[in-house]
């Protein structure tokens, strides 16, 4: 279970990233290339140049299938607008 570290709460989010791509065949250099993915989730703050996204939240906040991203590797954020509807 993972609880933000700091008092920001986390934020909906895209987070567009680029992954690492190797070839060990006779594929030529210039046709390689990093690929580009796109994830959902609830985004934390940025620490210690790791970005952080949970693929879950429960109503009291924890967080779940956490994903952590180097942020050389993230190319974008993306927030969405999102908030819990009450119980009725």
């Amino acid at each position: 279970m993972e609880k933000p570290d700091s008092p920001i709460p986390p934020i909906m989010a895209i987070v567009v990233w680029r992954d690492i791509v190797q070839s060990a065949d006779w594929t030529e250099p210039s046709e390689i290339e990093p690929e580009r993915f796109s994830s959902i989730g609830w985004v934390l703050p940025e620490k210690d140049g790791v970005l952080k996204q949970a693929n879950t939240q429960d109503e009291d906040g924890n967080l779940f299938g956490v994903t952590a991203y180097p942020v050389g590797c993230v190319e974008q954020v993306i927030q969405i607008p999102f908030t819990y509807e009450s119980k009725s």
